[in-house]
């Protein structure tokens, strides 16, 4: 039987033996592609690729080198069909456009108290490279969805717009407004729990029902005008309702106020059938009852503030 000493002993070379054989066993990662000092690629310990960055992390290195864990400030993780557009975008673009996009993001989850995925950072920086080029060659991209961006996605464009300024100011240049625009939509779609198919059919959704009334009642909106910004803010919230799969209940009284709208005026009854049918044929949704008085409502405020009689 052992003594108390020697079983304590024991313990602790058993320790020693599993702590050794633990720290034998990891995978070691090695450095299979340096793409500059600060960045390199590798393959992790459950087998996924990453491109890895940091300060001086590929500094002296050469491929098969251990990854010096403690430099790595930014791991991206990408899908083996990836690879070669993901090693491209690295070796072609500057590293002070990661360090931008690094910027820029921060300021977004500081002001809008937000994540982002993992490859919101490639995605963004690959924007601002053709942006800088485009702009070093002449080429205009002209933001079609500006102004509904601008007013659907207020803080957004806020965080756009300061982008703007950053990267005129660290690069020397002049990128133009609609930039802000493309940069907010990078940051809409590229925060967690945002579903980017459903923030491009609701932009096309709002878009599409300001051009009907704008058509159907012949007038122009000021889009800086409160009462565009109201119009387009009713319109967002029954397309997130729309998309989100929520259906307005009927009201009492919805149908006799739609009598006396539809009576009061033909250029409603025409405006919100012109609407209906845009919202049935593009998005197959049909608008209940309540959500098409909403619209009757305001496409009524509209003819009287406009004066269009």
């Amino acid at each position: 039987m052992r003594s108390g000493k020697t079983f304590g002993l024991y313990n602790v070379i058993v320790y020693i033996v599993l702590f050794i054989g633990l720290f034998c066993w990891r995978d070691i990662m090695k450095i299979i592609k340096i793409f500059n000092n600060n960045a390199v690629a590798t393959i992790s310990d459950n087998k996924n690729d990453l491109i890895l960055t940091g300060s001086g992390i590929g500094f002296q290195k050469k491929i098969g080198d251990e990854v010096d864990e403690n430099r790595i400030e930014k791991r991206y993780v990408y899908e083996g069909g990836e690879k070669d557009a993901m090693y491209q975008l690295f070796l072609r673009t500057p590293e002070e456009y990661f360090k931008l996009s690094q910027s820029i993001m921060e300021k977004a989850m500081e002001e809008l108290n937000i994540s982002f995925q993992d490859q919101t950072i490639i995605a963004l920086t690959d924007h601002i490279c053709f942006a800088v080029e485009r702009y070093e060659t002449g080429t205009e991209l002209p933001n079609l969805v500006l102004d509904e961006i601008k007013t659907l996605y207020k803080e957004e464009f806020k965080i756009g717009l300061w982008s703007v300024k950053y990267i005129n100011q660290e690069l020397k240049i002049d990128l133009p407004i609609d930039e802000a625009g493309y940069i907010a939509m990078h940051i809409i779609n590229g925060a967690n729990n945002t579903n980017s198919n459903s923030t491009m059919k609701m932009i096309q959704l709002v878009d599409g029902c300001v051009s009907v009334i704008s058509d159907s009642l012949g007038i122009y909106f000021d889009k800086d005008s409160l009462d565009y910004t109201r119009l387009v803010t009713h319109l967002k919230f029954m397309a997130q309702r729309i998309f989100s799969g929520i259906h307005e209940e009927e009201g009492f009284g919805d149908k006799e106020m739609i009598s006396f709208l539809s009576n009061k005026d033909t250029k409603i009854l025409t405006c919100i059938t012109a609407i209906r049918n845009y919202i049935s044929s593009t998005f197959s949704y049909e608008l209940s009852e309540k959500e098409l008085l909403y619209l009757m409502i305001h496409i009524y405020k509209i003819i009287n503030l406009m004066d269009c009689y």
